[in-house]
């Protein structure tokens, strides 16, 4: 039964990555946690994450050679005229040197899972990031508000746990006294480690929204500033529910730094 599920999950996010690809990226932001969800493609370990990276990742390649018309000599001709990809060297540099390194440890099933998960997929993202997500108009919103909208579901869960303590499978972190919310993941200091940075990115995008056209607010600004402030004020409650106060500190240290950097920008 939930390889059948995962089989109508991957189906339909096929779908979305032909005919909305940028919403394909976005919804792997706001589904992040899944790398929580594990299951076998073809007997190898896989994460509904990564499946919906290599989906989306594949859909890409197809598009461009659909493009191209399956001509890789005019690709390649034409590659002079296309801007270079930052970082390009770097990239190049590490993914030569972790796949080195997975020889060195005798190509064994954890290097290659490894070099999967913390090397090549990471690039494999960067490079949809910067074709699809970087084409778009304001691109940087659509990557945050997808990141508000994961932090929402993820602050949800950790409230309904505290006020709950369901779903909370350690007997000590459920009992009352000592509770501690987890939300998706399996311990509680994930909700802060997860959390702690979109709340930075989440306060940052707050000020630029509340600075930005003043004088002019519309409704629609309005609106998107109520749901920032609920996003971080119930990311904050999560995190505080989680009791992960390396979480709150880290994110009141990055709060003092940003303010320092924004007002020696404004005295310029």
């Amino acid at each position: 039964m939930f390889n059948v599920l995962v089989l109508i999950y991957a189906i339909f996010y096929l779908i979305l990555t032909q005919i909305r690809p940028v919403w394909a990226l976005m919804l792997i932001i706001v589904a992040l946690p899944a790398y929580l969800i594990r299951f076998s493609l073809v007997g190898i370990p896989c994460t509904l994450l990564e499946l919906m990276i290599i989906l989306s990742f594949g859909a890409w390649v197809v598009k461009i050679l659909k493009d191209y018309k399956f001509d890789l000599k005019k690709y390649w001709r034409e590659k002079r005229n296309r801007a270079s990809y930052p970082f390009k060297l770097e990239i190049v540099a590490l993914l030569l040197i972790s796949y080195g390194a997975v020889f060195v440890a005798a190509l064994s099933s954890s290097a290659l899972g490894i070099f999967k998960a913390y090397f090549l997929e990471p690039i494999i993202w960067f490079i949809l990031v910067i074709n699809i997500l970087g084409k778009e108009k304001k691109a940087s919103e659509k990557i945050i508000w997808s990141m508000l909208i994961s932090a929402l579901l993820v602050s949800a869960v950790a409230i309904y746990q505290k006020i709950t303590g369901q779903f909370i499978f350690n007997e000590f972190w459920a009992n009352e006294a000592t509770r501690r919310a987890v939300s998706f993941f399996g311990y509680p200091n994930a909700v802060g480690l997860y959390l702690a940075p979109i709340v930075v990115i989440m306060i940052s995008f707050l000020q630029q929204k509340l600075f930005s056209n003043s004088d002019n607010k519309t409704r629609k600004n309005i609106l998107e500033i109520v749901i920032i402030a609920v996003a971080i004020i119930l990311s904050l409650l999560s995190i505080y529910f989680a009791k992960s106060e390396g979480a709150l500190a880290g994110i009141v240290a990055a709060v003092i730094f940003y303010g320092l950097l924004v007002n020696k920008k404004m005295r310029q």
